[in-house]
């Protein structure tokens, strides 16, 4: 039986097992609320192992920029529109004819080229980008201060 202070703790028995799945939860854009919840731990329990731990913290600080990166790459390639290029299947017919002219076999196949398609710019990507990169100008909402007295005989 193991005494008090070989009693393993919930980081060793869950974080330390799990810390290349966490980074691939990271990776693939996941919150701390959804790693903490998928490991079945707490909240205060995650970020206290996170600030105590190294290796977790270090983790956090590694994988999760790179997903914000990648977004924020895709959010402007989306805004200002890009080429890709895809793979078109293409139904060809192949008949051959003997001489005199006669059909004399017929086969089909699928065939694939490739096309550059260029996808337009997404108006609400832009939308999205202006009013985050601008808010003063771009902003739904203005708020303009008045300063002065406002007399309710000029109004009227």
């Amino acid at each position: 039986m193991q005494d008090e202070n070989e009693k393993s703790t919930k980081y060793e028995d869950i974080i330390l097992p799990n810390l290349l799945q966490i980074e691939a939860w990271y990776r693939d854009g996941a919150t701390d609320k959804e790693v903490y919840e998928a490991l079945g731990i707490g909240k205060t329990t995650f970020y206290k192992y996170a600030k105590e731990h190294l290796e977790l913290k270090e983790l956090q600080k590694r994988t999760k920029p790179i997903v914000d990166i990648e977004v924020e790459n895709m959010l402007l390639k989306k805004s200002l529109g890009y080429k890709v290029n895809i793979s078109k299947p293409f139904k060809v017919k192949h008949i051959e004819y003997n001489d005199n002219g006669k059909k004399i076999s017929e086969d089909e196949e699928i065939v694939y080229a490739e096309e550059e398609v260029y996808i337009p710019p997404s108006d609400t990507d832009m939308i999205f980008w202006l009013k985050n990169r601008k808010p003063n100008v771009w902003r739904d909402k203005h708020e303009i201060e008045h300063s002065g007295a406002i007399k309710l005989e000029d109004v009227l």
